[in-house]
């Protein structure tokens, strides 16, 4: 007497397994998808390298000095005129910004010395610029270069 016994449908064992590696692949997007501290950070350092070096470029063709200050949550430029008094900028490109990092901080250092406003003078000058960014996890750092052109560094 032989009996054959044709299987049907899958174990618990095998349920099981797929079931872990579908938790697996499932957990490993969610953290490439879920933005880090850092790479906002290195985000936000970009765009303010870029918008700095377009702000350098304007202060040199409309021969005026441009004003960069840091606000509570982001930072912003204005137009140095005359008798000392500030104009904002409202422009697109030179309007104010906000940090993806609510608790994002910023130093400012023109040759080695803190400053809580950075002047862009037509003339970028030999001043070395460095701009830290940094947040509870996170760091980042802009120099300016001879050129008058702001990039990211890396320590």
């Amino acid at each position: 007497m032989n009996i054959h016994r044709t299987a049907r449908g899958f174990t618990l064992l095998e349920l099981l397994v797929v079931l872990v590696v579908i938790a697996i692949g499932t957990a490993m997007v969610s953290a490439r998808l879920m933005p880090d501290d850092q790479r906002l950070l290195d985000q936000d350092a970009e765009r303010l390298a870029q918008i700095l070096s377009v702000a350098q470029e304007q202060s040199a063709v409309k021969a005026e000095t441009m004003v960069f200050m840091v606000t509570d949550s982001g930072f912003r430029f204005a137009v140095a005129g005359s008798g000392n008094t500030l104009q904002p900028l409202r422009d697109d490109l030179l309007g104010p910004r906000k940090w993806q990092l609510p608790d994002t901080r910023i130093r400012i250092e023109n040759n080695g010395l803190a400053v809580q406003r950075l002047q862009i003078a037509p003339e970028p000058g030999l001043d070395r610029i460095l701009i830290e960014l940094s947040s509870k996890q996170a760091k980042c750092l802009i120099a300016r270069r001879f050129s008058g052109r702001y990039q990211v560094v890396r320590r």
